[in-house]
């Protein structure tokens, strides 16, 4: 169906001019948080970003986004956009974020296609969740609550070998 969104209201005003100022208003408590403690330089990886984050050191990125041809050509016009945005910090996580299987050799001419990509993007990141997993990841979700941490052991393993020579 269609939902009228002259009708969002909130307490700061109208839908239509403030809905977005949450990313803007994150940004800039995290930056006016680490400011407050002597950092400089403060670069944020955020998911969201809006008209004025970049004063406040936002790095936004695409999210979580599928290993996917179709996927990978909306990354383009996402880091785009973003530019023409006034965010000069945009990345996205090369190969995908979901899905993709190393042994799969189109997945692997996606991989090397996205890292293309990504070594002309401000943020050049490797990142994703997927196979192989050496471990009994439902046994790790029900003692830590996710799979050790933030899956940053993920973003070279996950890739093996291949890392090295793609780069």
């Amino acid at each position: 169906g269609h939902y009228d969104f002259d009708h969002i209201r909130y307490h700061a005003g109208p839908g239509q001019k403030v809905t977005n100022l949450y990313p803007l208003e994150y940004a800039k408590t995290f930056y006016e948080g680490m400011e407050a403690e002597g950092q400089e330089n403060i670069v944020n990886l955020l998911r969201c970003a809006w008209a004025g984050s970049q004063r406040y050191g936002a790095l936004l990125w695409s999210g979580d986004v599928h290993s996917t041809f179709e996927t990978l050509r909306r990354q383009v016009s996402a880091g785009l956009n973003a530019g023409l945005s006034g965010i000069p910090w945009w990345t996205t996580d090369i190969g995908g974020f979901t899905g993709g299987n190393g042994e799969d050799p189109s997945f692997r001419e996606l991989l090397v296609r996205w890292f293309q990509f990504g070594v002309y993007c401000p943020v050049t990141r490797l990142h994703g969740f997927r196979n192989p997993i050496d471990f009994d990841i439902t046994d790790a979700w029900r003692k830590f609550g996710e799979p050790f941490g933030s899956g940053a052991d993920n973003e070279l393993w996950s890739y093996g070998e291949d890392v090295y020579r793609i780069l």
